[in-house]
């Protein structure tokens, strides 16, 4: 008969193991962290494109089917005319796209030439509501040529104007500019 050798492990090796037992959970913990943190930054960025694309098709719908804009740099107000002859009645539509630089969203709100000083008075006092959201995360927004277009006697069509975004999530930035070409005869707006 054998006799069977019952004194277990010693204080040394169960250190040694706990040693080794550390170690690769350190290293599959970082392994881990860093597939983790560029997910996250993946994320940041997807979303920022996905912002950007999905707010620029809007203010893209917008310009397409106006006749004429306008765009106010100092407060931010891009407005977008629908006109239907050759001067704003009180009752012709109109899209107003206003950036606002303290909660970087940008919002749309569509009136009438007759009320459109409301509006104004309303985006000039910083009146939002989640109602309008149109994109957010914008660090800014601009618009080329700024005066927006002239009415030339002929309403010739074919007016091209350039939209910029910048949007920062996260630390992460994204600069979308487009331009887009009014397909609409431009008319006079007082």
């Amino acid at each position: 008969m054998k006799k069977c050798n019952n004194r277990g492990i010693s204080l040394i090796e169960l250190i040694i193991g706990m040693a080794i037992t550390s170690i690769i959970i350190a290293a599959i913990i970082l392994f881990m962290s860093a597939g983790s943190r560029g997910y996250q930054a993946a994320q940041c960025e997807i979303s920022l494109q996905t912002e950007a694309q999905t707010t620029m098709n809007r203010i893209r719908d917008c310009v397409l089917e106006g006749n004429n804009i306008r765009y106010d740099s100092t407060n931010a107000v891009l407005t977008i005319y629908h006109s239907s002859g050759n001067g704003a009645a009180a009752a012709d539509t109109m899209e107003i796209i206003w950036f606002n630089g303290s909660d970087h969203n940008l919002y749309l709100y569509r009136t009438t030439a007759g009320e459109k000083n409301s509006v104004l008075a309303d985006i000039s006092r910083g009146s939002v509501t989640e109602d309008n959201l149109m994109g957010e995360y914008v660090k800014d927004f601009w618009i080329l040529p700024e005066d927006g277009f002239t009415y030339d006697g002929t309403g010739a069509s074919g007016t091209t104007l350039t939209v910029g975004l910048q949007l920062e999530y996260k630390g992460r930035e994204y600069k979308l500019e487009e331009d887009m070409k009014l397909r609409n005869r431009i008319v006079n707006i007082p």
